[in-house]
């Protein structure tokens, strides 16, 4: 079960993972994603060099999991708006 969060800046979106109480933060603006992992501790990259270098696996599944999840809002919102 995951909470997607969007907060007041604009396009920053904190999506929380309950099984194992991770997180991720992408901020579009910045062009980075902050992990924040099992023991707490937040690293942050910037999204060209996950993009270049790639990423551990467990922040590329979560990375994963909100593109589709977000893909799926943004259909949602575009079939809403035609209605």
């Amino acid at each position: 079960m995951t909470r997607f969060l969007k907060l007041n800046f604009p396009f920053l979106l904190q999506i929380n993972f309950f099984k194992d109480h991770t997180k991720i933060i992408v901020c579009p603006l910045m062009g980075a994603a902050t992990y924040i992992d099992e023991s707490k501790k937040f690293r942050t990259f910037p999204l060209k060099n996950i993009e270049k270098h790639g990423c551990c696996r467990s922040l590329a599944s979560r990375l994963h999991y909100a593109r589709k999840m977000i893909d799926q809002i943004q259909e949602t919102e575009k079939k809403g708006k035609k209605e």
